[in-house]
C-alpha cells in the first residue's frame, strides 16, 4: 500500500545562517587563545619532563623533576605559604563577604555609597601597587607601629621581618583586595531573592545569622562558586605573586609556588624544573574547581 507522504518542510536556512555566525564569533577567542594560551600551556607541560637551562640541549628526564620536589626545602616552605593563603584569599573572602552582605545588603544607611566605591577599590588597582601601599603600612616606621606609638603601646612589631607575621600580613593584605568584589556580588545577587521570604524569616523570628544560612546562602550558590573560583585562581596565581613580590620580595619563606617556580626558571636557569613547579598550582587550582563545580 502506497502512503503518501506529506510535503517536506522547506530547509531552514536563517536557522543555519545563524548556526554558522555563531561559530563565526568564536573566531576571536580562537585566534587570541591558541597562540597565547593552549600553545604555551602545552609548552610548559613539554618543558616539566626535560632538565633544560633554556638555551642549550633538552634532556629528557621522565619524571625525575616530581621526584626532585620531594627533596626541595624551598619547594615544601613555598607549598605551606601557599596552603597558607588559601585560607586568607579565598576561605575569608567568602565568609566575612557573606556576613557583610547579611549585615548592610538590603538595608539603606548613611555612607552606603562611600563603603561600595571602598569595596570596589581592590579592584582598580594591580597587586603590585596594593603590595606597595600596604608595604608602607607594614614597614617598621609604617602606619600600624605609629599607632601603636600614639597610644603609647610599647610593642614595635617588625611584620614584614618574620616568617609568622610576614605571612599573615601578605594574607590579611590578600583578604583585603578580594573580599571587596565578593562583597559587591553577593550584595547584587541579594537583590534578586524574593522580598516576601525574607520577610516571612523575619516573621518567624529568624536572626541575621539564621536568615544568611536558610536563605541567602542557598540562593547565592552559584555567585558563591564564581566568587570561590576567582579568588582561588588569586590564591595559587597572579594575585598571591603580586603581593608577595611588592611587599616581601619573597623573603622569610613567603613567597608562594608561582614567585619560586619563575625564579627557579628565570632567575636560575631551570626551566624545566620551573615550570614542574608551576604545573603542581595549576593542577590544584583544577583539581578544586573541580570539587567546587561538583559541590554545585
Amino acid at each position: 500500500m502506497n502512503v503518501m507522504s506529506g510535503p517536506k518542510s522547506p530547509y531552514n536556512y536563517r536557522k543555519q545562517f545563524k548556526n554558522v555566525i555563531g561559530y563565526l564569533y568564536l573566531i576571536p577567542f580562537a585566534v587570541f587563545t591558541i597562540p597565547f594560551l593552549f600553545y604555551p600551556f602545552s609548552q610548559a607541560f613539554y618543558y616539566i619532563f626535560l632538565e633544560w637551562d633554556g638555551f642549550g640541549e633538552k634532556k629528557f628526564i621522565g619524571i625525575y623533576n616530581f621526584i626532585r620536589m620531594l627533596g626541595d626545602r624551598r619547594f615544601i616552605e613555598a607549598l605551606v605559604a601557599n596552603s597558607f593563603y588559601i585560607i586568607f584569599f579565598w576561605a575569608l573572602p567568602i565568609i566575612l563577604g557573606l556576613l557583610l552582605t547579611a549585615l548592610v545588603g538590603r538595608r539603606s544607611f548613611l555612607g552606603q555609597g562611600i563603603f561600595r566605591i571602598a569595596m570596589l577599590t581592590p579592584l582598580a588597582m594591580t597587586s603590585v601597587a596594593i603590595g606597595i601601599v600596604f608595604y608602607t603600612i607594614f614597614s617598621p616606621s609604617g602606619l600600624l607601629n605609629e599607632i601603636a606609638r600614639v597610644l603609647n603601646i610599647p610593642v614595635k612589631i617588625a611584620w614584614l621581618g618574620s616568617t609568622p607575621t610576614a605571612r599573615l600580613a601578605v594574607g590579611l593584605v590578600g583578604t583585603w583586595a578580594i573580599i571587596g568584589f565578593a562583597t559587591i556580588l553577593f550584595i547584587s545577587a541579594l537583590q534578586k531573592i524574593p522580598e516576601s521570604f525574607l520577610e516571612i524569616a523575619e516573621l518567624e523570628g529568624a536572626t541575621d545569622f539564621q536568615k544568611l544560612r536558610y536563605v541567602i546562602i542557598p540562593y547565592l550558590k552559584h555567585t558563591i562558586i564564581f566568587v570561590s573560583l576567582f579568588s582561588l585562581i588569586g590564591a595559587l596565581g597572579t594575585t598571591a605573586y603580586g603581593i608577595v613580590a611588592s611587599l616581601t620580595g619573597g623573603a622569610y619563606y613567603t613567597r608562594p609556588l608561582a614567585h619560586y617556580g619563575y625564579a627557579v626558571a628565570f632567575v636560575e636557569y631551570e626551566v624545566g624544573y620551573g615550570a614542574a613547579i608551576i604545573f603542581i598550582p595549576a593542577v590544584v587550582g583544577l583539581i578544586l574547581s573541580y570539587i567546587i563545580y561538583r559541590v554545585e
